[in-house]
């Protein structure tokens, strides 16, 4: 729940940016800063916080992000300018940087091996319904009341949440964490230098790296391709999204489950799996077949469950290699790198569309993303438990 709420607000700038443009009289460019604003904090105070969960556990650093996370947001309705909106969101930003590296570690510790990755996928569902409610509900209540409310209210849901976590939440006993003294004593930059001689943890990041590229791409430029190029109404290129969307939301546990229970817990032939989806089903547009608006659909359901659907065997693969003492600092750190692509494939896309006035070329660049993920994620050297 903690993390559903934080993905509401860290995708809050996209519902309300008509309302944002008029109130704040921002440009595109100012619009952009401010989702940057989030996003660039979000991705470092990742690993940091992981590694403080490591050390501290779980719990804390749970707390300690809703209620800095929930306050700052909370905040832009009292002061509800530009410049106070860009300090308040970065401010966010180290709070639900604190979420993602403890609810995994959380998930890693509390579930054993053969239902970690189904648990891990209901988790990173949290990212999609986020969107799909944030979509849904910041609109209607700018209309209604003004776009501050819209922070007012969700900032308050991720405070109560926060205390209900403080409340209901409990690390696990020392019997089941079995965390040695040593992970408690390692510095921030010995942790994270140590992931970063692995060679299985780079080719990890590096290869989830393009799948976000792919991910974010599609997510924000899917309907622009579809109204523009493919000549859809606008309407029906939304409900493509949010099947797309949906489809990934969907695909995260289901993957998950057949991680845990027809695989046999091994995480790496499933994402390959996605992987290699993601490649093929990017070449379709990139050739620019004349196709029915059903076959469209199916492309970009089946494209939602193999990029977006992706993000909970991911999580648990990072999980697993980075060992259960060290999960937080190694997910966390893992997924800084990796987050990296969130914000260079979207704009990259939309700058090929812009040079070349065609989309194929650019889902070309999105078919390349999936093959090199694909070969990286072929490399690594799977553990299981």
């Amino acid at each position: 729940m903690t993390y559903l709420t934080v993905q509401i607000l860290r995708l809050s700038i996209g519902p309300i940016a008509p309302f944002l443009k008029e109130s704040l009289n921002l440009s595109n460019t100012g619009i952009g800063l401010l989702n940057t604003a989030t996003g660039i904090i979000y991705l470092p105070a990742m690993a940091v916080s992981g590694w403080i969960a490591d050390r501290i556990g779980v719990r804390r650093v749970l707390i300690f992000g809703t209620v800095l996370g929930g306050l700052a947001v909370t905040g832009i309705f009292f002061f509800p300018s530009y410049n106070a909106m860009l300090v308040l969101m970065s401010l966010s930003g180290i709070g639900f940087g604190c979420i993602f590296a403890t609810a995994v570690k959380g998930i890693t510790l509390w579930f054993p091996s053969r239902e970690r990755a189904t648990a891990l996928g209901f988790n990173q569902t949290g990212v999609n319904i986020a969107g799909v409610i944030g979509a849904s509900l910041f609109p209607a209540i700018s209309i209604a009341l003004g776009w501050k409310f819209s922070y007012l209210f969700t900032g308050i849901a991720v405070l109560a949440i926060g205390a209900g976590g403080a409340f209901l939440y409990r690390d696990p006993p020392a019997t089941v964490t079995n965390q040695p003294a040593r992970a408690k004593s390692i510095s921030l930059s010995n942790s994270i230098s140590a992931f970063l001689r692995r060679r299985d943890f780079w080719l990890l990041a590096s290869g989830t790296f393009f799948i976000f590229m792919v991910e974010f791409a599609v997510i924000g430029n899917l309907v622009l391709y579809l109204t523009e190029s493919m000549r859809f109404n606008v309407i029906v290129a939304g409900t493509v999204l949010a099947l797309t969307q949906l489809s990934g939301a969907i695909s995260k546990p289901l993957s998950g489950f057949i991680s845990d229970r027809m695989a046999h817990g091994r995480r790496k032939p499933v994402y390959l799996f996605m992987c290699i989806a993601t490649m093929l089903v990017c070449i379709v547009p990139a050739l620019n077949l004349k196709l029915g608006t059903w076959a469209i659909f199916l492309i970009f359901l089946v494209l939602g469950a193999a990029s977006i659907g992706s993000g909970g065997i991911y999580t648990t693969l990072a999980g697993e290699l980075s060992g259960k003492e060290l999960v937080g600092t190694g997910v966390g750190t893992s997924t800084a790198i990796a987050g990296s692509g969130i914000l260079i494939g979207p704009p990259l896309f939309g700058l090929i569309v812009d040079r070349t006035g065609s989309y194929q070329l650019a889902w070309v660049f999105l078919a390349v993303c999936g093959l090199m993920a694909t070969v990286l994620i072929s490399l690594i050297k799977e553990k299981p438990e």
